[in-house]
Order: C-alpha cells, then sequence, then structure tokens
C-alpha cells in the first residue's frame, strides 16, 4: 500500500535532508533590504555557535506536511531527543482515523522501526542509513537536524552580505543569519557531483528551557529536498517543546510482529 510506505520513508526524510543544496535565493517577501556591513567569519561563526541549541534532552511534538510527487501526507510527529546518545520518533498519520504507525528508535549504531500496521519489526545497524542515502551521514548529524542546527561547523571561508542577510559559505554550505539576532534563517547544502540539493528554512524562534539563560529554539521548519530525479517536502511546526527533562523512550516488539527488512 502506498500510502502506509510513505509513512515509512517519513522517518527518513529527517535523514535524508542531510544531503545537499544549491545556493539559491532566500524565500523573504522583503520589498527592502536594508544595508549591512560586513561582518568577519570568526565573528559571524562566534554568532551562530553562541545560538547552537543544545540541550542534554528534547521533546516536542510536531505537526507535519510531507509531500513527494502526487502523494500528500499530513499527520503528527512525536520526537525526543536524548543527546548523543538516543533518537526517538513517533508517527501518526491522518488518515480517516489517526493512530500511531510507526515508531523508531534510533542510536549512533542502529536504527530500529516498528511498523504497527503491518505488524513488523525492523532493525538495521546504523550504517543502513548511509547506504540508503548513499551519504556518509552520522548520528550527530541527524541529531543537529533535528534540533535545528548547522551540519557544517567550521570550514566556512567567506562571508558577504545578500538580500539583506548576513551570508556565511563553505565549499558547499551556505548559511543566511538573520541581522538582528544572528540565527540561522535558511541553510544551503550543495553536492553537484551527485545532483542532491537541500533547503532548509527556520522560522518562528523562541526561548525555551528553565535556566536563566535560555536556549533558542525553531518551531517552524520548510525542508525542500532533491535526490535521485525525486522532490521531497517536508513541513514541520513544532510545539510543547521541553529540554532537559527525564524522558521516555518506549520501544517494545510484540511477540506477533514479524522481522522484515527496510
Amino acid at each position: 500500500m502506498k500510502a502506509i510506505n510513505n509513512i515509512r520513508y517519513t522517518l527518513f526524510l529527517l535523514i535524508l535532508f542531510s544531503l545537499v543544496l544549491v545556493s539559491c535565493k532566500p524565500r523573504t517577501g522583503k520589498a527592502k533590504t536594508p544595508r549591512l556591513r560586513k561582518k568577519p567569519v570568526n565573528y559571524l561563526l562566534k554568532k551562530v555557535n553562541e545560538n547552537e541549541f543544545t540541550p542534554e534532552t528534547f521533546s516536542g511534538k510536531a505537526k507535519l506536511k510531507f509531500r513527494n510527487g502526487d502523494f500528500t501526507l499530513r499527520g503528527d510527529a512525536n520526537i525526543r531527543v536524548e543527546k548523543d546518545e538516543k533518537i526517538w520518533v513517533s508517527i501518526s498519520p491522518k488518515l480517516g482515523v489517526q493512530i500511531e504507525a510507526v515508531r523508531a528508535l534510533i542510536t549512533p549504531d542502529s536504527i530500529k522501526v516498528l511498523d504497527k500496521f503491518n505488524r513488523t519489526y525492523y532493525a538495521e545497524r546504523f550504517e543502513y542509513i548511509q547506504r540508503f542515502i548513499n551519504y556518509p551521514l552520522s548520528f550527530d548529524d541527524l541529531q543537529t537536524l533535528i534540533l535545528g542546527g548547522s551540519l557544517e561547523k567550521e570550514a566556512f571561508k567567506q562571508t558577504s552580505t545578500k538580500f539583506g542577510y548576513h551570508l556565511l559559505q563553505s565549499t558547499d554550505c551556505m548559511l543566511y543569519l538573520d541581522p538582528k539576532d544572528f540565527t540561522i534563517y535558511q541553510m544551503h547544502l550543495d553536492n553537484l557531483e551527485d545532483d542532491q540539493k537541500l533547503t532548509a528554512v527556520f522560522n518562528d524562534y523562541e526561548k525555551v528551557g528553565e535556566k536563566e539563560e535560555k536556549y533558542t529554539f525553531s518551531n517552524q521548519r520548510d525542508y525542500d529536498l532533491e535526490a535521485n530525479g525525486q522532490a521531497y517536502e517536508l513541513d514541520l511546526q513544532f510545539s510543547r517543546v521541553k529540554v532537559d527533562k527525564e524522558l521516555e523512550m518506549p520501544f517494545k516488539v510484540k511477540k506477533s510482529y514479524k522481522k522484515g527488512r527496510l
């Protein structure tokens, strides 16, 4: 059943979005753009690092909309992260009655998936993800995508101002930074050799957490990906975000489930 198969693929979209994107004009409705003074690489990189979202634990609910060609899936996602240890994802699509369809538990070594519609259990080494997307994705990269940061950390070589934003650029990554607070507005990654393109847009930032110095988190995410001749779009609207709280990541395989291969 195509709908059920695509539900499983939405889990991998959070992974696929670490591929690559072209340098194009950022989406903006601004009629006029302010003149900005160019900043040095070290200054902008310091600002990006100061805004990095790095709680020890994260949990959040998100409304999702996924599009691939004529197929559209809407639903809810429940995402939990234990920093550097585990990522837990549950997806409940809107297919008449909204019930949990897929649950996944990802660690630096493995990925496990429960397909509740087909009562099937999948277990693979984490390297399977790398083969699936034909890209050397790490667990840390996936974690960064979910939490809303830059996949490029240190290799930026130049800066400029463009369309009213500060621009940090490396060989294959560009970050558009808001001139007011230096949060990431767009991230562009580009793999010309494999013709893979990704745009990630971050909006609706807010301060979360109970510490004196709260974290900055983007509630609205829009991802556009082109890979292997396919175009994918994923929109996420987060809510109920909690950080640095004790988490539960239930993942129990019932005896009635059959073992499958992703």
